[in-house]
């Protein structure tokens, strides 16, 4: 007879988020991944039981992931409500893609493809994107800029204490870092 089996990391799984589970893929011999309909991605060692969140914090676009997919070179794509990234085989989210020509950042559940010539489909709110992982060009500008210093009107504060409206802006002096 056919009987279905309670995934043995459950109570892991209760306790990290209440969100609905979105996906699933092997990310290596011993790690899974589950993507979340808004906690990110649960990543569980099935060797050792340890488990972690991979979230907005190390450099997803957004905590609602929609696909989970791996390609030929072991990483594993991540398609959400913004934008594409890439988990690498060490487990660090690579953000810093040229999304040259791409007409969308919006894609939808579980519509990602991998084809036998190793290109990735991925579909979104308006049609499909692909491209082949191997040539994407890695750029090396950050997707999300970092602010690390802001001065006004040369008086250099690491927070500035309130907001700052378009008129005020163009009387200050900002620079990055």
């Amino acid at each position: 007879t056919f009987r279905l089996t309670p995934f043995p990391y459950n109570k892991i799984i209760a306790g990290l988020t209440n969100d609905p589970l979105t996906s699933f893929v092997e990310f290596n011999k011993n790690e899974f991944l589950i993507g979340t309909m808004g906690a990110g991605i649960i990543r569980i060692n099935r060797k050792n039981g340890t488990h972690s969140l991979i979230t907005k914090k190390e450099g997803l676009p957004n905590n609602t992931i929609n696909s989970l997919i791996n390609d030929k070179q072991g990483n594993t794509w991540i398609s959400t409500n913004r934008g594409i990234v890439y988990l690498n085989p060490a487990g660090k989210v690579n953000s810093m893609l040229d999304y040259n020509g791409w007409s969308q950042n919006e894609f939808n559940m579980n519509s990602a493809y991998l084809d036998p010539k190793g290109n990735l489909f991925f579909g979104g709110i308006f049609g499909l994107v692909y491209f082949n992982p191997s040539i994407v060009n890695k750029t090396k500008t950050a997707l999300f800029p970092i602010i690390t210093k802001v001065s006004f009107h040369k008086k250099t504060t690491r927070y500035p204490k309130g907001f700052i409206n378009e008129a005020k802006l163009k009387h200050l002096a900002y620079e990055f870092q």
